[in-house]
């Protein structure tokens, strides 16, 4: 308790302790006091924002192990705990030390639920909360003007256009995906395609034999970890059967047969160039540090640097892949499919088409930019209904499907 009394002599706390007493009625001297109390908490609160420590949510109800949505508890506390600090914790949070809102039973349980949802969940489900409507009426807004092109995505499209012209080679630009444990980081499945044709160099399962790792190298992994990379480990590896499975070895051969090789200028959807450090890993492991460059081009940052928060935005736009290719291809067959090294690839692909084309003058561009708000009904044959549903034309994707089976038995008779 010697940290509690050491905030108190301090004054750098904020106390907004609920009066927990109940009665039957209030009279009007008493509604007054109340009222009177109420006003001072305000002013208090105001006077102390810039206080160290925040106590505000102290004897209030523990609202549960679920999310709060839209001011309704979905979930009530089973244990019905009235906040406090000796049944909540303290944390830090943008240098304060704040009193949290839940229990410590459900803010452990709602974690282990947010932890289970980020790794285990489909992609549809992940955009089943999103206002995909209202993100693209924000994106429409992005549209109006001409994007900016940093220096180094100036060099991948110049790049592009040489491999166009046919004066490079097609695996001299190339997208790459890995799939990998969230505790471990051990690389499950990894995918490189092309950027300008869109061929899959590969697209594989990586064949760890029994050394699936789920737990963290250098110090104890709880529990809950561990059962997070495992159930990220079945949905990986329940691709087994469609998909080859391959030891280091076979992938590093089939990359350098590819014609990857460290003039190869490999993009990824990130931040940062982890997808190539745990690549590079994989296949040091296995003695083939030859074959990937020593660096990469994250993408995410070209995309934040033309869709800034406008005044009056609570947050900045998405640029979660899932969410962001929803909104500008709506109408292709790979919404959803996240998640798969490859699809993430494709997808990946098709949004530097998109960057590409915002960053000519609005009048030059070949895509048509009004975002539709509502889905339209399409009347489909029965014909049509057995193809491969395609991007609309407002924002075609080409190469995003290799054919359709049908157009390959077509072409099989003719030969």
């Amino acid at each position: 308790m010697e940290l509690f009394e050491d905030i108190y002599k301090s004054g750098k706390f904020i106390d907004h302790t609920c009066n927990t007493d109940s009665g039957d009625s209030n009279s009007p001297e008493d509604d007054q006091e109340d009222q009177h109390e109420e006003d001072q908490e305000i002013e208090n609160r105001k006077a102390n924002e810039d206080k160290a420590v925040s106590l505000a949510t102290r004897g209030q109800n523990c609202p549960g192990a679920s999310s709060v949505k839209d001011g309704l508890v979905l979930e009530r506390c089973q244990f019905l705990t009235i906040i406090d600090l000796d049944t909540a914790r303290l944390k830090q949070r943008k240098g304060k030390t704040i009193l949290e809102g839940r229990c410590v039973e459900c803010q452990a349980s709602l974690r282990e639920k947010q932890l289970l949802s980020r790794f285990t969940n489909s992609s549809l489900d992940g955009l089943k909360d999103v206002d995909v409507n209202s993100l693209r009426e924000r994106f429409t807004n992005y549209t109006q003007t001409k994007w900016q092109v940093p220096a180094d995505y100036q060099t991948v499209m110049d790049i592009a256009e040489k491999i166009k012209a046919g004066n490079r080679l097609g695996t001299k630009l190339v997208v790459l995906d890995v799939e990998f444990s969230p505790v471990s980081d051990q690389v499950w499945e990894i995918a490189v395609v092309e950027f300008v044709s869109g061929k899959v160099v590969i697209n594989a399962l990586v064949d760890h034999g029994d050394d699936i790792r789920h737990t963290f190298s250098s110090y104890k992994t709880p529990k809950l970890l561990e059962e997070v990379s495992k159930s990220v480990h079945r949905k990986v590896y329940s691709q087994e059967g469609r998909l080859k499975k391959v030891n280091v070895d076979k992938i590093a051969e089939e990359l350098r047969q590819g014609g990857i090789s460290p003039n190869t200028v490999v993009l990824v959807w990130q931040w940062g160039p982890r997808d190539l450090q745990l690549s590079q890993r994989l296949l040091k492991a296995g003695g083939h540090d030859d074959i990937w460059p020593e660096t990469c081009l994250p993408l995410i940052k070209q995309f934040r640097l033309n869709t800034p928060m406008a005044k009056g935005d609570k947050k900045h736009f998405s640029l979660k892949l899932e969410i962001l290719f929803a909104v500008v291809y709506p109408r292709s067959g790979l919404v959803g499919m996240d998640h798969r090294a490859v699809i993430d690839c494709r997808q990946t692909r098709l949004l530097c088409q998109a960057f590409e084309d915002l960053s000519l003058p609005v009048d030059r561009r070949k895509m048509d930019w009004e975002m539709e708000m509502k889905p339209k009904l399409i009347q489909l044959t029965i014909q049509d209904s057995f193809q491969h549903l395609q991007v609309t034309n407002k924002r075609t994707a080409p190469n995003e499907h290799h054919g359709s089976s049908r157009e390959k038995r077509q072409k099989g008779n003719r030969d």
